[in-house]
């Protein structure tokens, strides 16, 4: 698997140990962590800022909300800030509605396209992530107060993004920070807090009808 593990090499050493001997692990072992990780969560809830810059237009935009996800293929995203806006990703199409843009207009893409991207880490690590992407690790950082060991991502095949950094807490390797490079070169930076795994989610968090009167613009 393709690894970097002279690219800062990281101590995997508990928070609680100090002064004893590290134990150095390379980006596959830490990547192969992460998917057993994963795998034992059915569901999350997480709080999370996000920030987005675009360097064509040289504008960075900040937002905020609840992340939410149940396996195998749900995921929604409930903007606070702006209050209102909504990704929602129920099985069968993935659905985009800015209103704070656009009131009028909602986009949908089947969701077999993998149109939830870089923001789905659960589809991201299950299984073997070492055959998806091309793994850089660039040491530890702390997140949050918690120390997480950090890896760039790129994948082998065409997502919809070009690179996926994220930070994996060092304790039990989900991730509390991850950044998306998008084809156009637009970088989306997402902030995780309050993370609540295997948490009971209904499926009307899932579920999203558009308003009365909005386009409906397909996109494949």
């Amino acid at each position: 698997a393709p690894a970097n593990p002279s690219a800062g090499g990281p101590s995997d050493v508990s928070p609680a140990s100090s002064g004893g001997t590290s134990t150095q692990v390379t980006a596959a072992q830490i990547l192969a962590r992460a998917a057993a990780a994963y795998a034992d969560v059915q569901s999350l809830q997480a709080d999370f800022a996000m920030t987005m810059t675009n360097p064509l237009l040289r504008r960075t935009t900040n937002s905020r909300g609840t992340l939410y996800q149940r396996r195998p293929d749900r995921i929604a995203l409930r903007f606070s800030e702006p209050e209102g806006d909504r990704i929602v990703g129920d099985g069968e199409y993935f659905w985009v509605y800015y209103p704070s843009v656009d009131e009028k207009q909602v986009i949908r893409m089947p969701a077999s396209q993998g149109a939830s991207g870089g923001v789905d880490l659960q589809a991201q690590f299950i299984g073997d992530p070492t055959e998806r992407f091309e793994a850089t690790l660039h040491g530890t950082e702390d997140v949050a107060g918690r120390p997480a060991h950090v890896l760039t991502l790129v994948p082998r095949a065409q997502v919809g993004y070009t690179s996926l950094k994220v930070w994996l807490d060092t304790r039990d390797y989900l991730a509390r920070r991850f950044e998306i490079t998008e084809e156009n070169g637009s970088v989306r930076r997402f902030e995780l807090s309050g993370l609540r795994p295997n948490v009971r989610l209904g499926d009307d968090v899932f579920r999203f009808t558009p308003p009365a009167g909005a386009r409906v613009i397909d996109r494949r």
